[in-house]
């Protein structure tokens, strides 16, 4: 063999050497693969609604009222203007709501400054000129009430029960105007739950049992008529 071809075959395995050794260099010091996390999708809690219902006690109001009312007065504006006039009321939330007749209910929760006696300014709001013409309106209080601990809660829809404990040692209930701290009564409401969860809890009394009984005919669900400022 000449030199011309030692000399070619010698280049031919200079450069295979070389490109083994990148190869070789590439797979040692090269980055490491991307590792993939195990993920486990947990399925997402289910929301179920339930009734409930049960004795209780109030401990104290609160310094809110819930209204819903008749009225013919079809700018809202004046309406939460004519509230914030009463003496003690701070902040009005507040909507229009349409009955099935044509006609319309003005909706609202208002809140009121600390010391105000609840029950002379909700008498007060109902005897206000926008609720002059009409004999359908109603107004209660928020008041805290003992927790009744465990319960039976039913979704009659899907004919089921469950048993709930509440972790809190007190709730949030409307009442009366002349519920007073102390009273016992009887609630009833709505809770939603996921899992274990309160997504959503409304209660009212519907009993007193010092004799006080609570017309909810013409109350609504915040959760069903949210009231918007």
């Amino acid at each position: 063999m000449d030199n011309a071809a030692i000399v070619k075959y010698l280049g031919i395995g200079i450069v295979v050497v070389m490109a083994i050794s990148m190869l070789a260099a590439a797979f040692l010091y090269g980055p490491e693969p991307e590792t993939v996390p195990d993920v486990t999708l947990t399925p997402e809690a289910v929301e179920f609604t339930y009734n409930a219902s049960f004795d209780t006690t109030i401990i104290t109001e609160l310094s809110a009222l819930r209204l819903r009312a008749g009225t013919t007065e079809i700018d809202k504006a004046k309406v939460d203007e004519s509230l914030k006039g009463v003496s003690g009321v701070s902040k009005v939330s507040s909507k229009f709501i349409t009955n099935s007749d044509k006609t319309w209910d003005y909706f609202a929760d208002i809140y009121l400054s600390r010391s105000t006696n609840v029950l002379e300014t909700g008498n007060t709001i109902l005897s206000l000129d926008a609720f002059s013409s009409t004999q359908q309106k109603s107004a209660v209080k928020y008041a805290t009430i003992a927790s009744p601990g465990k319960i039976e809660l039913i979704n009659p829809d899907l004919n089921i029960t469950r048993d709930f404990n509440f972790d809190g040692i007190t709730l949030t209930s409307m009442t009366s105007l002349e519920t007073m701290p102390g009273d016992e009564i009887a609630v009833q409401g709505t809770i939603k739950l996921k899992g274990k969860d309160i997504t959503f809890i409304e209660l009212f009394e519907v009993f007193n049992y010092n004799s006080i009984q609570l017309d909810t005919n013409n109350l609504i669900s915040i959760d069903e008529n949210t009231p918007q400022e």
